[in-house]
């Protein structure tokens, strides 16, 4: 059998109360621990503190155990000490299955609670909650965070009181500061901006149990998107949509739906403290894409539709060339008809000559010696056709 580990409480354990341990919670910390020997038992005899394993510690072993310090000890045994320097300030069970006293954080043993809920873990610094277990946050438990284990893949949620249902980011500077938000229906970020002047400097993100929104409190929306390397083709490098189907759940059999739209983005309305004038207004602005290093670019396309047809209620104010491929047609109404030119002012131009204004009116074919007045019947019909289409002045 080999020898026990043996200590004083009274010198290695010197916190309050002086010279006293809680030997059930040490069993459950070494059992829990990284200690590569089995742990056999454990007792205490008068200041005696003794610790059988079932073959003699590692170097590491030890370390882990009570940290190569004695008087007071380090390691496990630090955890069970009121001493300032573990990372446990001042940990203990009141008999109530609660913690009392504040924690402090270091380098120092794991420490796990009667329940088996917490665990402090000095080899990977960290702070373990078990799964199942929630953190609670507020007096009235208002929120927790919790690795929650009946997901189909096991996850870390964050569950909301249904009172604000919010979650704030915001810099540390301002977490004391009363944001004014209301209470959300449903579970909601909110992104408060540093420093803010306004406290409607937010950006806002909820599922509404139809849809997800994005809402800003205050300016617009930002993509930036960093140089990367990659592969061009047809996906969207930038931003890319893949195709879904969309179900209509609503409409009734046989019944009509008037419209169905993919993206909706409708006019803003523009507003000023004092009287102004905006010389242009653009709710959708695009550039084709530019040539950099190494490029020839054939074609710069700011917009492709690849399918569908196009629809344009308002007017089309053309700055640039229209150019349309052979065998395409112009396809206009056959009811009110369709004008080529709103005045007798406008410039147009066939077959690659210079526009000019409409031509001016050319009377009527009349006098000269030798009447032939099928011919003249004829020219006079064709001028007046000319003048009907515009080709021609009217008169």
């Amino acid at each position: 059998m080999t020898n026990p580990q043996i200590f004083s409480v009274l010198d290695d354990m010197p916190g309050s109360p002086a010279g006293s341990v809680n030997q059930e919670n040490l069993e459950a910390d070494i059992i829990a621990s990284a200690i590569t020997k089995t742990f056999v038992s454990m007792r205490t005899d008068m200041d005696v503190l003794s610790i059988l394993f079932d073959d003699d510690l590692t170097a590491g072993d030890e370390t882990i155990l009570h940290g190569d310090v004695t008087g007071p000890a380090g390691g496990l045994l630090a955890a069970h000490d009121n001493a300032s320097n573990g990372i446990v300030e001042y940990l203990r069970l009141n008999g109530t299955n609660q913690m009392t006293g504040p924690l402090k954080f270091g380098a120092s043993p794991s420490v796990t609670t009667s329940s088996g809920a917490l665990t402090l873990d000095p080899i990977g610094n960290s702070v373990r909650l078990l799964t199942a277990t929630f953190l609670h946050l507020g007096t009235s438990s208002n929120a927790g965070i919790v690795w929650s284990g009946v997901q189909e893949n096991d996850s870390v949620v964050f569950a909301l009181g249904n009172t604000s249902n919010t979650i704030i980011f915001t810099q540390a500077a301002d977490a004391n500061i009363d944001f004014g938000r209301t209470n959300e229906p449903d579970p909601t970020i909110i992104m408060q901006s540093a420093d803010a002047t306004s406290l409607e400097q937010h950006g806002k993100f909820a599922h509404d149990q139809a849809s997800v929104a994005f809402t800003s409190g205050f300016g617009g929306y930002v993509f930036n998107w960093e140089d990367y390397s990659g592969t061009p083709g047809t996906t969207g490098s930038i931003i890319d949509v893949p195709a879904a189907t969309f179900t209509d759940d609503v409409t009734a059999g046989a019944g009509t739906a008037a419209d169905w739209t993919g993206v909706s983005i409708p006019g803003a309305t523009l507003a000023a403290d004092n009287a102004i004038t905006i010389t242009r207004g653009v709710t959708l602005r695009l550039s084709g894409p530019i040539a950099g290093t190494n490029v020839s670019l054939s074609v710069s396309n700011a917009l492709f539709v690849e399918s569908g047809d196009s629809r344009f209620d308002g007017s089309i104010d053309c700055r640039g060339n229209l150019v349309m491929l052979g065998g395409k047609n112009i396809s206009l109404s056959s009811s009110t008809g369709t004008k080529l030119g709103q005045s007798a002012t406008v410039k147009l131009g066939f077959w690659g000559l210079a526009p000019v204004v409409q031509p001016l009116h050319i009377a009527d074919a009349s006098g000269g010696g030798t009447i032939d007045a099928e011919a003249r019947t004829a020219i006079n019909a064709l001028l007046a056709q000319m003048a009907t289409i515009g080709l021609q002045a009217v008169s």
